[in-house]
């Protein structure tokens, strides 16, 4: 369980006690991560143990399924609960990168008498090094995102336009026991120079098609995005895509344990040579319970590739208002870089 790694780690920094709140105001995901549950209105208090304070809505389904300890909060304030908690705990740890400035300052107010710690770098320490039981969620979540893509060549003749596809892909992952982890991003034609296009609204036309989903499988995520070609593509177009699989599948060979985040990003930029202001984004990110995590690999990435970490290699080059391509895959780092997520990379070609 992480919560004892979470533990220990503020044992070692003598901090007496941390709070992780999700609330209206204050939503931290690490709190559905150590507590292994998806509980509103909640938040988490870790001493030499951790309980899950939980209101009365959502106790009956916390208690059974929780992994630490339940408590009603009976719909009190959160200061009001902790007062009988944390009275003899003068060091507390609060993650500055998820609280609210409001819910601080009353922590501040009604404690004034404790000293408060970030904790946001130990919850990301301990979440960015994946166990066992988390690679198998997020490789099978992979699996999911392969076969939905597999369903979709299957299909696609009768999907005619954006938001057929993006329909088709949505109601496919609870076949699976499954959920999205993102709104996907289907973009085509000119659509596809917007990496992060949202509309879905158009018309299929001749041209590149990006696909960008992933499964979130018992909380895990995975993400993937394949680029097929409606129509037949030129020489030109042939060799833009072929040039993006070429760094793709090259950035997965050559990344290893002890490298820098941010290396091989600027290797893919190389490779790219002149196409590479066309590349306007990183080369991937970290990927876990949440769809953006850490690591990074970014030329702002100050971190550090290791065993066990789960990430995302997605180059791609956009020409604004002509096309767009990207290849991304969920890998593991492990010996070496493994791709999770299995799915054809090849130029597929689709009828109109």
């Amino acid at each position: 369980m992480k919560i004892k790694e979470l533990i220990k780690e503020l044992r070692s920094k003598n901090i007496d006690a941390a709070i992780l709140i999700n609330k209206e105001d204050s939503h931290d995901i690490n709190v559905s991560y150590f507590s292994e549950i998806n509980a509103n209105g909640s938040f988490l208090l870790v001493k030499k143990d951790a309980t899950l304070f939980v209101p009365p809505l959502e106790y009956e389904m916390a208690s059974k399924t929780c992994a630490v300890k339940v408590e009603n909060s009976g719909n009190k304030r959160l200061t009001a609960v902790l007062q009988g908690h944390i009275e003899k705990s003068k060091r507390i740890g609060v993650n500055f990168s998820a609280i609210s400035l409001r819910r601080f300052n009353e922590l501040k107010k009604e404690f004034n008498d404790k000293m408060f710690y970030d904790i946001s770098e130990i919850c990301r320490n301990i979440r960015i090094i994946k166990n066992e039981e988390e690679i198998k969620r997020i490789k099978e979540a992979c699996r999911i995102t392969d076969k939905i893509f597999e369903l979709f060549l299957r299909n696609c003749r009768k999907l005619k336009n954006e938001r057929d596809i993006l329909r088709f892909i949505q109601d496919k992952f609870a076949e699976f026991g499954a959920e999205s982890a993102f709104n996907p991003i289907i973009a085509s034609s000119r659509n596809a120079s917007m990496p992060h296009y949202e509309l879905c609204s158009s018309r299929i036309k001749r041209g590149f098609c990006m696909l960008d989903f992933g499964a979130k499988y018992r909380n895990y995520c995975s993400d993937m995005t394949r680029t097929v070609f409606y129509g037949i593509p030129n020489k030109k177009e042939r060799e833009l895509y072929e040039k993006v699989l070429d760094v793709q599948n090259d950035s997965i060979k050559c990344i290893r344990q002890g490298i820098e985040g941010k290396s091989p990003h600027y290797s893919a930029r190389k490779e790219l040579g002149k196409l590479s202001k066309l590349f306007i984004h990183g080369l991937g990110h970290g990927i876990g319970i949440e769809v953006h995590e850490s690591p990074s690999l970014s030329k702002y990435s100050e971190d550090v590739l290791k065993e066990n970490m789960v990430f995302t290699i997605e180059p791609g080059i956009y020409k604004k208002n002509n096309f767009g391509i990207r290849i991304e895959d969920t890998v593991l780092l492990s010996k070496k870089c493994v791709q999770l997520t299995n799915s054809s990379k090849e130029l597929i070609k689709l009828t109109l």
